[in-house]
């Protein structure tokens, strides 16, 4: 009421549209981007019809609905080694690393036509201390930027303070918004759980413990996130275990059945020879298989 009393023109039909989950866009539409801005704090998903005219079909749809998917995968970079006084250089040699990362396409509009919007999904710059303000103001479709988060902390595995800082403002962040949980929030999850900060591994059993319990999680979402990211030992599978065997089980017999498709999920992913510490994985399951009085599941993990 106070924007119909307070506002005109655009600036009333645009809050509106923003506040109001059941109105819709009255035109005209002077500036563009404020509208589709408005659209995606909204809601998440594709534009509305009304939009059409605006040209952001040329967008890549994972900008907008925030649906992006992610990969790790092993790369080849040059590395430098020892001091050659011969050469006076470095030697450099071919070296492979797992490296994890986004896959999005790139837009075929412009930046400098549509500013704010394109500030929006790209440009926006986040510090821990900006992080939490940026996520809440666009509550309905944080995806993007929860994936960007991810990634800044996940592929240098929090080596220093300020990546450390952005892991646990986004954890922080995550467990307060209570959302559904979408494929960037299963990264992020997994790269919580998985964190070798333990203040990030809590708050990561915290969103796992409150999320089992009233039935939000998907133990195979979740699982196959966290057995993608160990199929190539980008962290170390004993950060999971420990905490698992330290505050995971025995919570509840829904938290333990849940624990055991979590598992079975994570060795679905992994290849044929184990990697370190996957016999510690094992006897967890071994023992959640003994209190559940559930079997093994053979079908999906005959290895």
């Amino acid at each position: 009421e106070q924007t119909r009393r307070q506002l005109t023109g655009e600036y009333q039909a645009l809050m509106i549209f923003l506040l109001d989950k059941s109105s819709h866009p009255v035109e005209p539409f002077p500036h563009p981007s404020w509208w589709m801005t408005a659209a995606i704090t909204r809601m998440s998903g594709q534009p509305l019809p009304e939009f059409d005219q605006f040209g952001y079909n040329l967008i890549p749809a994972e900008y907008i609905s925030g649906n992006h998917k992610w990969d790790v995968s092993i790369q080849n970079y040059l590395a430098y080694g020892d001091y050659n006084p011969k050469t006076d250089s470095y030697d450099r040699y071919r070296s492979k690393k797992p490296e994890i990362r986004l896959l999005t396409s790139r837009s075929k509009t412009q930046s400098k036509d549509n500013p704010l919007f394109y500030r929006y999904l790209w440009k926006a710059d986040f510090s821990s201390e900006t992080l939490k303000h940026t996520l809440l103001a666009i509550p309905n479709n944080p995806d993007y930027l929860i994936g960007r988060a991810t990634l800044c902390f996940a592929e240098c595995d929090m080596w220093e303070v300020p990546e450390q800082n952005i892991a646990l403002s986004l954890a922080q962040v995550i467990y307060d918004l209570k959302q559904p949980f979408r494929d960037m929030h299963y990264f992020a999850l997994a790269c919580f759980m998985l964190a070798k900060l333990k203040s990030v591994q809590d708050y990561g059993q915290a969103i796992w413990s409150e999320n089992v319990s009233t039935g939000v999680l998907d133990a195979v979402c979740l699982g196959k996130a966290i057995g993608r990211i160990e199929a190539l030992e980008f962290f170390p599978l004993k950060r999971l275990t420990d905490l698992m065997a330290q505050g995971m089980i025995g919570i509840s017999r829904q938290h333990n059945n849940f624990l055991v498709i979590l598992i079975e999920s994570i060795l679905a992913e992994l290849g044929e020879k184990p990697i370190r510490n996957q016999k510690k994985l094992m006897e967890i399951y071994s023992e959640l298989l003994a209190q559940t009085q559930n079997k093994p599941n053979i079908n999906s993990i005959t290895k």
